[in-house]
Parts: structure tokens; sequence; C-alpha cells
């Protein structure tokens, strides 16, 4: 006669039991116990999946990534609009070497952008002068991610702070006279 086997399945183990036939007795049996799939098991908002930690560094990775991406497809549009002293295979060097070119682009980089923009309210500037503004701005732009949702922050913001000796937008308009920082 064939032999039975009985499996018992739960939530994090697995046993069994192989059973003879004719003669009812047990032949072999075991079970296999999955560790936990956290650190702190049991300790309820203290509990972390073990992945956890890999998966900040993926994301900051990934965050990386995207950012440099975005500069790269901005620099390629700026490239083809004249406004940036690197051509194309600079900037394809740049891309996979991570090595900056000789040429003009340190000095580029270097112009103040925001004494740039202040010159811009008042006097004409150059294609180059502009892709560099246009370029810091795309390096700055978004919101830090714990200050997203934050009324403190859009208050801080909107009204300034005294202690920390910040300038709110309003009070900033008012003494730029809508012009430019």
């Amino acid at each position: 006669m064939p032999n039975k086997i009985g499996i018992f399945i739960d939530v994090n183990t697995i046993g069994w039991t192989l059973i003879e036939q004719s003669s009812k007795e047990i032949i072999a049996m075991g079970s296999h116990v999955f560790s936990p799939g956290c650190e702190n098991f049991g300790m309820g908002r203290r509990e972390i999946s073990k992945k956890f930690n890999k998966r900040l560094f993926r994301l900051r990775r990934v965050r990386y990534a995207r950012i440099r991406v975005r500069k790269i497809y901005l620099l390629k549009i700026l490239i083809k609009n004249n406004m940036c002293p690197l051509n194309l295979s600079d900037l394809k060097q740049w891309a996979n070497k991570k090595t900056l070119p000789e040429n003009n682009f340190q000095q580029w980089i270097n112009l103040d952008p925001y004494e740039l923009r202040a010159k811009s309210v008042h006097e004409k500037i150059s294609l180059h002068e502009l892709g560099r503004i246009l370029y810091q701005i795309s390096i700055h732009r978004g919101y830090r991610f714990g200050e997203r949702n934050s009324k403190l922050v859009e208050s801080v913001l909107k009204e300034g702070s005294v202690e920390d000796g910040k300038v709110g937008f309003a009070e900033m308009r008012k003494l730029t006279r809508d012009e430019t920082l």
C-alpha cells in the first residue's frame, strides 16, 4: 500500500508527517519555521521590513539618476539653442564618464545666476547667460521631501521667521518691487 503524507501549513511554519498506510505508523515527520520578515517582530510600530534599508538606498540611487537625466536633457536643449558653451560630444563624454570637459563649461557654471537674473531685469543678456539662469532654476526646482505638506513651512515661506532672520516672499516682493531676487 502507498504511504500517506499529512501537511500542516500555518502563517510562518510548514509541518509534515509521513505515515505508513497499512500499519498506521509514523515513518518520518518534521517542520520548517520561517523567520519573520521584519525586525523588532511583535513590537507594533517599531516593526520594520528587512528590506527597508535596501529600499531606502535604491530610492536614493533612483532619485540621483533622475536628477542627472533631467540635467542632461536640459543641457541638450540648451546646446541645441546655443545657450550653453558645450557641444553634444562633450555632453556625451560628461554623461558617460562623469568628467567635465576642458572648455568654457566651468566658466559658464561659475557665473552667478542671481547676479544674471538681477542684470536681466534692466538690460539685455546673452543667450549663454540666459541658459545659465535656466540651468540654475532647474537644479533648485521643487521642495525638499519633508516640507511638501507642512503648514509651518508654508507660513514661514509666506510671512518669514524673525528668529531665523528669514524674510517671507510677501515682504521680499515689496522690497524688490516685483522685479527679481
